[in-house]
């Protein structure tokens, strides 16, 4: 009787300890990538829904995809709603083999529209494609942001990103922006569906030697795979420096505008569009890269504590080290403004321990 009681009493704790564990690692993670005003409200969305999917699912999934999705969540300021169904989303996805930098981009891609767990999957897979040949992941999170924005089923969306590629392909010194835009006109037809005879006028010269289209098109991304040229950025050189009374004036004219994942307008902008208009707002005749990664490569690194008005600074908001995903532009006196997902063009100081603590680098265009 004894003997069964210990076995008992030794499973329950096991157990027990088990699920402590696992408590303990959702809230180390919540207070690794929140800011201290949401951590509350992440924390009594996130450990009642631990506990359930703790029942059914391996807890190193769990871990896993709440480190790759949730300091993104975080830091785009989803509502606890939100980030909880990312989260279920990256599980799903880590149950279907996708990695944490394409979890993380598919969270970023959940701010324009909610998708369920079969198209976030379908996604994550064509990402993986155009990996494959060589496409940088900002332009390929562009691609994938467009489709979902204008309701491309996931055949359409595989449509769209077969002919961007190939497009690349062809002309890889044009702007990819200009790109995407020639390919979504080729491609509006067939936003909801395609089959073989689509691809054939896509890629007129190619033999389709399968029959079933999946199959064919496997083959074109084989075709396709690790041919393309990588977007170089050329260092940007300034004739004259900054204005820094006109820098102010210009961000005071975009105060409140609300972000907007790939937007550029009053109606709605982001980090790296925002930044790009102030740029052009002193300095017209420059060619800028459209994101963020890209906007880090064009000019001389400084140090955090030589900056000068115009400067450009770069956060990371991803459990993969470095990985730059937000920029904005540094004003003077520790302030910098940028396009916040949570509140809009807005101004922040550097000294505040959310963007302190995800700060990588800033640089200066050179003059």
């Amino acid at each position: 009787m004894w003997q069964k009681l210990s076995f008992i009493l030794g499973v329950f704790l096991l157990v027990s300890i088990r699920f402590s564990f696992s408590e303990d690692t959702i809230q180390q993670v919540i207070h690794n990538s929140c800011p201290e005003s949401n951590i509350n409200k992440y924390e009594t969305k996130f450990i009642p829904l631990a506990k359930r999917l703790h029942k059914k699912i391996n807890e190193t999934v769990i871990q896993k995809s709440l480190q790759a999705s949730l300091p993104v969540s975080c830091f785009l300021g989803y509502a606890p709603w939100k980030a909880a169904l990312a989260w279920q989303l990256a599980i799903f996805g880590k149950t279907k083999g996708l990695d944490d930098s394409i979890i993380a981009g598919l969270t970023e891609l959940l701010s324009i529209r909610t998708i369920g767990k079969k198209q976030y999957v379908s996604l994550g897979k064509l990402w993986q494609k155009m990996q494959q040949t060589g496409e940088e992941e900002d332009f390929i999170a562009r691609v994938l942001g467009y489709a979902i924005e204008n309701g491309y089923s996931s055949v359409g969306a595989e449509a769209l990103a077969l002919i961007y590629i190939h497009l690349r392909k062809e002309n890889p010194s044009k702007d990819p922006e200009k790109v995407l835009i020639e390919a979504a006109t080729k491609t509006k037809k067939w936003k909801f569906s395609h089959n073989k005879k689509i691809l054939a006028k896509l890629f007129p010269n190619a033999e389709i030697k399968s029959r079933n289209l999946s199959e064919a098109e496997n083959q074109f991304w084989d075709e396709l795979e690790s041919k393309l040229a990588h977007h170089t950025h050329p260092v940007i050189h300034l004739e004259k420096a900054w204005d820094s009374q006109k820098l102010n004036q210009f961000v005071d004219q975009w105060i409140g505008v609300p972000y907007r994942y790939g937007g550029n307008s009053r109606h709605g902008i982001d980090c790296s569009a925002f930044v790009g208009r102030a740029i052009l707002s002193q300095f017209p005749e420059k060619k800028l890269p459209r994101s963020a990664n890209g906007l880090s490569k064009i000019g001389k690194e400084v140090s955090k504590n030589d900056l000068l008005p115009g400067d450009l600074v770069f956060f990371a908001a991803s459990s993969i080290p470095g990985k730059i995903t937000h920029v904005g532009i540094y004003l003077g006196k520790g302030v910098f403004a940028h396009a916040s997902s949570s509140k809009g063009v807005t101004r922040s100081s550097l000294d505040n321990p959310y963007y302190k603590k995800r700060f990588v680098k800033a640089i200066r265009l050179t003059q």
